[in-house]
């Protein structure tokens, strides 16, 4: 199976975030393309798809080490090792002009190697550094059950 692939389709300007350090938003892209094994040929086929975008903050200098963010040099047209996930998490709360709206549904870009044993350990930690907790739903059994975080594939 080869790694998941993301693509650079945006870099914005640099900006200046509320403690006036500078970073830049990168925009990805899912391919529009998936390969699939027709049931009836075993033939494979490539299929268009609807492409998945997200955005990620990098920093010029990262609050945890004061080196540049990985990707923060990312050009456009450039294809990074990552997925995008979407996965239910604890409920919480998304500020409007008017009132909060509650969701329980997240979205992030988690950057690596999806083949690697580790891949749905570091979903886990990319949700949880963005303040989000993965929960499975009730309806759902795990007993005998391989959980994969990878939902609305």
């Amino acid at each position: 199976m080869n790694p998941k692939i993301i693509k650079v389709v945006k870099v914005s300007d640099l900006r200046l975030d509320k403690n006036n350090k500078e970073y830049r938003t990168i925009e990805f892209e899912t391919s529009n393309y998936k390969i699939i094994t027709s049931e009836d040929t075993g033939e494979n086929i490539k299929v268009r798809i609807e492409p998945r975008r997200n955005k990620l903050n990098v920093w010029q200098e990262s609050y945890v080490n004061g080196e540049p963010s990985f990707g923060y040099d990312y050009q456009i047209g450039e294809f990074v090792m990552g997925d995008i996930i979407t996965a239910n998490v604890e409920e919480y709360q998304i500020p409007t002009k008017t009132e909060p709206y509650k969701t329980s549904i997240y979205t992030c870009i988690v950057l690596g190697d999806s083949t690697k044993d580790n891949w749905n350990k570091k979903i886990e930690r990319t949700f949880e550094n963005n303040n989000k907790i993965i929960v499975i739903p009730k309806h759902i059994s795990l007993t005998g059950v391989n959980v994969n975080y990878k939902l609305n594939k």
